[in-house]
Order: C-alpha cells, then sequence, then structure tokens
C-alpha cells in the first residue's frame, strides 16, 4: 500500500512550519493512519463522484461538469492547517470523512448568470444538503447580487479573492457510509478566471500585491462578460417574440385585408369606387409589408453611432432591463417617439449617460432615412 512520505519533505513539501505543526497536538502516526484508511475509501468516492456526476449533468441548463476525489496529500494537509487555524476542531481517523466536506468535488457550469435558479433547484430537490448552500461574491457587487441568493435560501458571503460561485454539500448515502460532495455552480466566465487565479496564487503567493491587482482587473472583466452574455440572451429573447407577434400581426393583417376584398366584391359598386377601395387595401398591404417591425434592428442602428471605446468602458454598468425594455418600446413608435424619453430611458436602464446622449434616436433614424429617399 501506498506510504505517506516522511514528515520532513512533506513539511517542506507543503510549506508547513514544525512550531505551528506541534502547537495542534496531532501526532504524525494518526496522519499516517489516516492517509493509509483513505487510500482505501479512493475507489467508493469515486463512484460516489460519478453518481453526482452523471446527475448533474442531467440538468438542463448545466452545459457541463467537472468532478475531482481529493488528492490524499491533499487531504493530510488540509486535516494540519485547519487544526493550525483552529485547535479546538478536532479531526481524526473517526470523523475525517464527515468533517472534510470536498473529499468529492464537482463544479457544474453554465452559460448565463440567471440559469443558476434552474440549477438550484435541481439540485436542492435531488439530494439532501448538510447545510445551507453558500453563495459567494466579490465586495462591490450590487446588493440585487446577493439579494437574490438570500431569497432563494443562501446564505451570503464575500470571498476573500472575489470568487463568485453557490456551493453545496450534498449529501449520499450508496451502502452504510454516508459521503458528501461540495458542488460548486458558477458560469463559464467565473471558472476561466478563477481558474488563472487559482494557478496563479495556489499555493504560496495568495498575498502577492502586484498579482491580486491584476487578478482584481481580471475578475471585473469576467463579471462584465456575464453581464453581456445576460443582456445578449435577454436580447435574444425579445427579439424572437417581437418576430413572432409582427408574424402573427402580418398574418392577422392579410386575413382581414382578404375578408375586405370579398366583402367589396360582394357590394353593389360602381367599377370605379370598387376599384378604388381594392387599389387602397393593396397599398396597406404593401405598406404593412415593408414595415421594419424589428425594434432591436434600429436599437443596433442607433447604437452603432457610438464609438466602440467608449462603448465598452460604459456598457458594463448596466443594471435595469426594465427600463431598457421601456426604452425599446419608446423607440418602436416612431411617430410617438421623443428623443428626450428614449435618451433618458437608456439613462434609467443603467446606460452611461455619456453614451445616452450621443445614440442617435430612432425617430432621427427614420426622419434622415426619409430625408435621404426625397
Amino acid at each position: 500500500m501506498e506510504k505517506l512520505m516522511p514528515q520532513v519533505s512533506f513539511f517542506k513539501k507543503y510549506n508547513i512550519e514544525l512550531e505551528k505543526f506541534e502547537s495542534t497536538n496531532i501526532s504524525w502516526a494518526d496522519l499516517e493512519e489516516i492517509y493509509r484508511d483513505y487510500i482505501i475509501e479512493i475507489p467508493f468516492l469515486e463512484d460516489s463522484a460519478i453518481y453526482f456526476f452523471n446527475n448533474i449533468m442531467k440538468i438542463a441548463d448545466v452545459h457541463s461538469v467537472r468532478y475531482r476525489v481529493k488528492d490524499p496529500e491533499h487531504v493530510i494537509e488540509k486535516i494540519i492547517r485547519k487544526r493550525i487555524s483552529t485547535p479546538d476542531h478536532i479531526i481524526n481517523i473517526g470523523n475525517y470523512k464527515s468533517e472534510l466536506t470536498d473529499l468529492i468535488g464537482v463544479r457544474a457550469l453554465h452559460l448565463f448568470k440567471e440559469q443558476w435558479r434552474s440549477i438550484h433547484e435541481a439540485i436542492i430537490t435531488q439530494w439532501d444538503l448538510k447545510q445551507n448552500p453558500e453563495a459567494n461574491y466579490r465586495e462591490g457587487d450590487p446588493k440585487e447580487f446577493k439579494d437574490e441568493y438570500e431569497a432563494f435560501g443562501c446564505e451570503t458571503k464575500p470571498h476573500q479573492f472575489g470568487y463568485r460561485s453557490v456551493h453545496y454539500i450534498a449529501k449520499s448515502k450508496p451502502g452504510k457510509t454516508e459521503y458528501f460532495a461540495e458542488i460548486q455552480v458558477r458560469t463559464i466566465f467565473e471558472e476561466a478566471w478563477s481558474e488563472i487565479d487559482h494557478t496563479i496564487r495556489y499555493p504560496y503567493d495568495q498575498n502577492n500585491i502586484v498579482y491580486g491587482q491584476f487578478l482584481s482587473i481580471l475578475n471585473r472583466l469576467a463579471g462584465s462578460a456575464d453581464e453581456m452574455g445576460t443582456y445578449i440572451s435577454f436580447l435574444k429573447r425579445y427579439q424572437t417574440a417581437k418576430e413572432i407577434s409582427h408574424i402573427k400581426d402580418i398574418e392577422e393583417k392579410d386575413a382581414i385585408i382578404v375578408e375586405l376584398n370579398a366583402y367589396v366584391k360582394k357590394l353593389n359598386l360602381k367599377e370605379k369606387e370598387a376599384a378604388s377601395i381594392t387599389s387602397s387595401l393593396d397599398k396597406l398591404n404593401r405598406l404593412s409589408s415593408l414595415t421594419d417591425n424589428s425594434l432591436l434592428t434600429t436599437f443596433g442602428k442607433a447604437l452603432s453611432t457610438v464609438s466602440s471605446d467608449v462603448f465598452t468602458s460604459k456598457f458594463q454598468n448596466i443594471t435595469g432591463v426594465e427600463n431598457l425594455i421601456k426604452g425599446f418600446e419608446i423607440a418602436s413608435n416612431y411617430d410617438r417617439a421623443a428623443s428626450f424619453d428614449f435618451r433618458k430611458s437608456l439613462i434609467l436602464g443603467g446606460l452611461d449617460k455619456e453614451i445616452a446622449n450621443k445614440v442617435t434616436t430612432p425617430l432621427e433614424i427614420v426622419a434622415e432615412s426619409k430625408s435621404k429617399k426625397k
């Protein structure tokens, strides 16, 4: 059976001070016993990890899943560090499998921030949890971010390095032994930055100021990317709904025109009068088919009037979807749209004032288009 390396070598490898270790009152022999026991447990932990992996992959909004069983040396290191930080916290051969709740680690990734809700519901429905889920957030995140997690029963906690994720300690008992798995749920963008952060900082550069400053910038970029992803998802749903509604309106309009044409033919009208009405209906039909009801196309043209450098530096501050929708709806009524109301709605939605005041409104775009046609 594989043996734990000598104490001196282990302390050197994991940067553990002998004096601090001795203050824990845990013997090296006890740690060797835990190490041997854990080696035997690994195949069973692996089976349990695969069980979690397979079931989480079935959740609709999960994009991808990773899992791991904790390395034996890392188990010993964690026990030592826990005893150093909290000497009264006893971890021994009898309880280490329940005290170390991340022996099985599963990470579920999703594309858009709002998808965590359906994943959350699936996890709490399928498994019993050892404790309430814990949502990590970055200091400076909007209050709404924290409030939403608390509304779903999560404990919220600012993370030292700004990691954003939700952690669940799920129970599994395939036999007589109860195992725990730490399930982490986060977006793909958060996963990317946190992996880079972990690779750079771990294990002994966690307080490096220079690294910390650059990684903090990367953290904010990941957060902005998540926001952009959320808005793109919203815009797609909004545009699809508008297009479906437009198609339905066109179909209803066509049906009405057909009915009116049929009705005109039944009327006892003079040929000239009937021709005039039919001609008007044909014009109405052509006008309706030429009307561009794709509001987002117009809004896209409006945003294109803003320089790309200003747009990318300011758009990340948007937080009010409802006000953006209001702006879209104002813009859709070309005959009633007002530049002031349109720009005001964009600013209320969180769009930077500098951008909003430079945006050419849909009304102005339409007016310009008509002027060019003349």
